[in-house]
C-alpha cells in the first residue's frame, strides 16, 4: 500500500495573456531516464501558434528553434509554469515510479499533459485515471501532437484535485 504526496496549498495562475500557446516542461531529462525526444519533435513539427518551453539539466544536445526555447535547471522555474498554458510531465523508461512533481502539478489550475512510456505505463494510467485530473498519451509525436493541439482548441478548465489535499492524503492513512 502507498498513498500519494499530498500538496499544501492550492496555486490558482491568472490565465496567460499570449498569443501563443506556451507547453511548458520543467525537470531533467536525462536520455537514460526518460525520453522527451518524441515531445520535441511534435511540437517542432506542429503547425500551430504552439511555443514549448523546455527547462532541466540533460546529456542530450537539443537544438532551439523557432518555437521552443531551452534553458538549463533555473531558480525560476514558477514563473515559467505560471506563464505556461499546458505543462506536461514524461514518464520514466524504467520501473512505476510517478515523478512527485505530478502531483504539485495537481495543486494548480493548469491542465497537465502526461506522457505515459515505461514498463509500467498501463498501471499508472489506470491509477492517474482515479485522479480525474490529468490529460494523457503515448509517447510517440503523433499522440503527443493530437494532445497538445486538442488543449490548444480546448476551453476545459482545470482545478487543484480535491483527492491530493492534505487532509485528504491524512483521512486515507488515517482509515
Amino acid at each position: 500500500m502507498f498513498l500519494p504526496i499530498p500538496y499544501e496549498k492550492e496555486k490558482i495562475y491568472p490565465p496567460t495573456q499570449k498569443t501563443k500557446f506556451n507547453v511548458g516542461y520543467f525537470g531533467f531529462y536525462l536520455k537514460s531516464v526518460r525520453n522527451i525526444l518524441p515531445l520535441y519533435n511534435a511540437v517542432k513539427n506542429i503547425n500551430h501558434n504552439i511555443h514549448l518551453t523546455i527547462v532541466g539539466s540533460t546529456d542530450l544536445k537539443l537544438d532551439e528553434c523557432e518555437n521552443i526555447s531551452i534553458y538549463p535547471n533555473s531558480n525560476d522555474v514558477f514563473r515559467y509554469e505560471s506563464l505556461s498554458d499546458l505543462i506536461v510531465v514524461v514518464l520514466n523508461l524504467r520501473g512505476g515510479q510517478i515523478p512527485g512533481k505530478l502531483y504539485q502539478l495537481a495543486a494548480t489550475n493548469k491542465p497537465v499533459l502526461v506522457i505515459l512510456d515505461g514498463d509500467f505505463k498501463g498501471v499508472i494510467k489506470e491509477y492517474l485515471k482515479g485522479f480525474q485530473r490529468f490529460i494523457m498519451c503515448e509517447n510517440d509525436e503523433i499522440s503527443i501532437s493530437k494532445a497538445i493541439i486538442k488543449q490548444y482548441l480546448s476551453k476545459q478548465e482545470f482545478v487543484p484535485s480535491p483527492l491530493l489535499t492534505s487532509s485528504s492524503i491524512a483521512s486515507q492513512f488515517l482509515h
